[in-house]
């Protein structure tokens, strides 16, 4: 993917064996850049475009500002949605559709069983796979110990149940130290993750990112 940015005389490209890191310094464009992308995400339009092979994608479905660390949660109800729809599909496939009616007609019947005994009679609702899932209130592990892993793995349940989508990160490295971090880039780059960190602050090199640096005059520093 390829991202144009407002204000920036530079095209960022996520195939290229690194990740990029771009510093804005200048508050005020640092504060445009973000609120263009986030303008374009709810689908308004804006200036930034994003791209893959020479094709205009659009930001709003093709692209993810992770801004908010603390708390992250991986269990965002459109990927659950997502999930629970692959996991419904999952369920009425041939090796698994016998025991899936079975189930369901068994906790009809289970659910019959227990009405017995009181003075009413009771209809049961046809039990569909889709509203047993629901009822569940599936939700995702939030058990980590890393905030980077969380991240990593963040991004592929989107890849496997969404879309592959390029992610902003907004001033990650405030949360995780350097070290951290080089293992974040490495795994982002052995997975081919499509990521783009945008920070406001300078921190040390790390291996595996690319960093370009607006400063506070707006000049471009490659």
């Amino acid at each position: 993917m390829k991202l144009v940015l407002p204000e920036i005389d530079h095209v960022f490209e996520d195939d290229q064996g690194y990740v990029n890191e771009i510093l804005i310094e200048n508050q005020g464009l640092f504060y445009r850049v973000l609120f263009d992308i986030y303008e374009q995400s709810q689908g308004l339009d804006g200036v930034s475009v994003l791209s893959e092979n020479d094709k205009q994608l659009p930001i709003s479905k093709y692209l993810e500002v992770l801004d908010r660390f603390i708390p992250f949660e991986l269990s965002k109800k459109n990927l659950i949605s997502k999930f629970s729809t692959e996991l419904e599909k999952k369920a009425i496939e041939p090796e698994n559709y016998q025991a899936t009616i079975e189930m369901l007609s068994g906790i009809e019947k289970y659910l019959s069983d227990l009405s017995f005994g009181f003075a009413c009679d009771i209809n049961v609702n046809t039990i569909t796979t889709n509203s047993l899932i629901k009822a569940t209130g599936i939700s995702f592990c939030e058990d980590y110990d890393s905030l980077a892993e969380k991240v990593i793995d963040y991004m592929e349940l989107v890849n496997e149940f969404d879309k592959h989508k390029l992610f902003i990160l907004v001033n990650f490295r405030s949360y995780i130290d350097d070290i951290e971090l080089e293992r974040f880039v490495e795994t982002i780059i052995r997975h081919s993750y499509s990521v783009i960190l945008i920070e406001n602050k300078e921190n040390v090199a790390v291996n595996g990112l690319k960093r370009y640096i607006i400063d506070k005059d707006l000049c471009e520093i490659c």
